[in-house]
């Protein structure tokens, strides 16, 4: 049996079955493995296989088993997508097309960038500084050499991560723009909800400790008490928490905010 030259993955959790069931009419032409993070239904398309526990992996998780069975399969590249992912058939398809001359690396139609004061995500962006986790495609090479996605992160800024550590790997980053792939970055978990403002700041300081230059670091960590003031004043109590939780070393899920 050949093996797929592409094949997708969704990470799932609790999705919304239409939206859902519309990107998988979108990807009917490839082979499609969804990682059940969460009662992700019955899904009986011939080309779709779930895997998973049901058990929240969080996306670095779900992805990470994701790209270990698709790349398992001898895909030369694993699109990972998420879950309200907006995409036509003819968006798929002029993706693939790029995909087919876009050099071992990683690609996707939504870019971000950072700014480099202090690496905080712009989104979206012209500037390609990572590819956005709601569609980014790894190929092999990467895999074989980058490994997995860093799973503390839970949710936010493990694609950052991946993309820096990718770069400084010395393989490339490729925007491949096309209509008909759409996603909104601040649907997850809702925008400036708790979780939404825990996870962001939390991951942004775990990432810059990870992977910033020390100028950075430093900059980052001097500010602190003028971060703390900023979120006090927005009201940003999930901020808080995030900042907290960060010096005291607790990453993974947050059981309650």
């Amino acid at each position: 049996m050949k093996s797929p030259e592409v094949v997708f993955v969704i990470v799932g959790f609790y999705p919304d079955q239409e939206v859902l069931s519309a990107l998988l009419a979108a990807l009917s032409s490839y082979p499609v493995i969804v990682v059940n993070n969460g009662n992700v239904g019955q899904i009986k398309q011939k080309n779709v296989e779930v895997v998973g526990s049901g058990k929240n992996a969080g996306y670095a998780g779900g992805a990470n088993l994701g790209m270990k069975e698709g790349f398992g399969r001898g895909a030369s590249w694993v699109v990972i997508c998420n879950q309200d992912l907006v995409a036509t058939n003819a968006g798929v398809e002029s993706f693939i097309m790029g995909l087919k001359t876009t050099p071992a690396g990683i690609a996707g139609p939504c870019a971000g960038g950072l700014d480099q004061k202090r690496m905080t995500t712009i989104i979206p962006s012209e500037k390609a500084d990572y590819i956005t986790g709601s569609c980014i495609a790894i190929h092999n090479n990467v895999y074989r050499e980058i490994g997995n996605f860093y799973e503390p992160y839970f949710l936010y800024y493990e694609e950052v991560d991946y993309c820096l550590r990718t770069k400084r790997a010395g393989f490339s980053l490729t925007h491949i723009r096309v209509r008909g792939i759409t996603h909104d970055d601040s649907a997850t978990l809702g925008n400036n909800s708790l979780a939404h403002q825990y996870y962001l700041s939390r991951n942004h300081l775990l990432m810059i400790r990870r992977l910033a230059l020390w100028s950075v670091e430093c900059y980052e960590f001097i500010r602190m008490p003028l971060t703390i003031f900023e979120h006090i004043v927005r009201k940003q109590w999930g901020a808080l928490q995030g900042i907290r939780d960060y010096f005291l070393q607790r990453f993974g899920p947050k059981e309650r905010l």
